[in-house]
């Protein structure tokens, strides 16, 4: 599947959602590549998880660090890991939306790579 790995998230209040970066002196938006690789990162709840799901997480992470495309496995991945480490509803729907290709009225960031 094609991923647009630019596109941002919004907070309730339809502002761009905004992180701080790594130094804390500034903000960035909030892509899908971002919530990708945080979620993959920290993703533990599913202790259980075999060396094949692991794997194909670290798969998916080098993907998103790339912006490349993703299987449906992949996709389905990701999702089953933002079911545990995503807590809000907010979030976890715009979420869902992007890798389920619906339409969106969010945002991309230009120029992004």
């Amino acid at each position: 599947m094609k991923i647009n790995w630019d596109e941002t998230f919004e907070t309730e209040a339809g502002e761009t959602l905004m992180v701080h970066n790594t130094e804390g002196a500034t903000e960035t938006p909030v892509t899908l590549k971002t919530i990708a690789l945080q979620i993959l990162t920290t993703f533990e709840k599913d202790k259980q998880a075999t060396g094949e799901e692991k794997y194909l997480r670290y798969e998916i992470m080098k993907k998103a660090k790339e912006k490349g495309d993703l299987s449906i496995e992949e996709v389905v991945e990701l999702k089953k890991c933002a079911d545990v480490a995503v807590t809000s509803p907010w979030l976890y729907g715009q979420l869902t939306d992007l890798l389920n290709q619906k339409e969106t009225k969010f945002k991309k960031i230009e120029g992004g790579k």
